[in-house]
């Protein structure tokens, strides 16, 4: 899981499965950033390293070489804390850039492993004052994807929260909705990458507890489960349930229908699943 990080003059090095030259003409488009000299910025050269699914572009403890800026594909940011459980601490997708929080520090402080077979653009180090001078766009950008990170940030301490785990979901499948949103696919229709353990860590639950909590909505008419797709069938109703900050008999009956984990029933007969599927 150790990766090499690249410049562009040892690319070469690895398999061409793994790295391919691109410019910083392609990573500015997809920030949505052109900048007015389009062929100064596409004669800057950058690597894209490709990732399997499970591998991770950088691991806690190695020192800091570059910024990733994801292309396609998603990543959980993780650390193992004293007891060596694995710590889920965020969700990154297209266009976040990884590694920021570390750039300050001579090692990282956490992992950013793929979820799926994905590809990221190299910022090395020691060439990104050089580039953001030479290319002002891309100092704008960074910041604007510093910005959109603290945000989220911020929408996931308010997953947190909530009291309950159902409402802990709810706020968090909103939130990935809206995130889905901003890359132009559907809020309401989610194909969740995360496995059950990695969401229960992220939203801080026991991961029998996710399975039920899914239940519970869907039980109530608010989502559709399908192993790992999410429909979210009533999201105004969702969103009254996700402001929810009391305990889950009070949500139960301010929802209505729902039931809170400890009395979840067994799946609905409408013939779709209601668990989620690790």
């Amino acid at each position: 899981m150790n990766p090499t990080f690249l410049t562009p003059g040892n690319s070469h090095a690895l398999d061409s499965d793994l790295a391919i030259e691109s410019n910083l003409l392609a990573l500015l488009e997809l920030l949505g950033m052109p900048p007015h000299d389009r062929e100064h910025a596409a004669r800057q050269p950058l690597v894209i390293r490709r990732i399997k699914a499970r591998h991770a572009v950088y691991q806690w403890g190695e020192p800091v070489r570059a910024l990733a800026v994801i292309r396609h594909g998603s990543f959980k940011l993780c650390h193992l804390d004293e007891s060596g459980y694995e710590q889920v601490s965020g969700l990154a997708m297209r266009g976040d850039v990884l590694g920021m929080e570390s750039f300050d520090l001579p090692q990282h402080n956490s992992d950013a492993v793929a979820l799926e077979d994905a590809s990221v653009f190299l910022l090395p180090r020691d060439q990104l004052t050089a580039l953001a001078t030479c290319m002002p766009p891309l100092a704008q950008a960074l910041q604007q994807a510093s910005g959109r990170r603290l945000r989220q940030s911020q929408a996931l301490v308010d997953v947190l929260a909530a009291v309950a785990s159902e409402v802990r979901l709810a706020r968090f499948l909103l939130w990935h909705g809206r995130q889905m949103a901003e890359d132009g696919w559907s809020p309401r229709r989610l194909h969740l990458r995360m496995g059950r353990r990695d969401l229960a860590s992220l939203l801080g639950v026991a991961h029998e507890t996710v399975s039920r909590s899914f239940t519970a909505l869907s039980m109530a008419g608010l989502i559709a489960v399908e192993d790992r797709d999410i429909e979210i069938l009533d999201p105004l109703r969702l969103q009254t349930f996700a402001r929810n900050t009391r305990r889950p008999q009070e949500e139960s009956r301010a929802c209505g229908n729902l039931r809170p984990t400890s009395a979840a029933s067994p799946a609905a007969s409408s013939g779709r699943r209601s668990a989620y599927m690790a």
